[in-house]
């Protein structure tokens, strides 16, 4: 399975999920930061393309940031010992 990562995929990744995913839970694997985790994809303008994450917590990021960051998004949890 792929993650979807860097400044390249960004635009595909809004119009892609953008309202597709708007509500659903992905998979984030950002590089043992404390919000790594299951977050939920909320689309917050799409005159602006602003797509954030809540964590489990309450805790909001924009997608973009955490692309920028190093954060990878699945749409499903990896299984254990799969290739990325």
């Amino acid at each position: 399975m792929r993650a979807i990562d860097g400044d390249a995929l960004f635009d595909k990744l809004f119009h892609a999920w953008g309202t597709e995913m708007d509500g659903e839970p992905v998979w984030l694997e950002w590089g043992g930061h404390p919000q790594a985790g299951w977050a939920l994809v909320r689309v917050w303008s799409k005159v602006n393309d602003a797509i954030y994450l809540t964590y489990q917590n309450g805790n909001t990021d924009f997608l973009g940031y955490v692309l920028k960051d190093g954060g990878k998004i699945y749409r499903r949890k990896p299984e254990e010992g799969a290739q990325k």
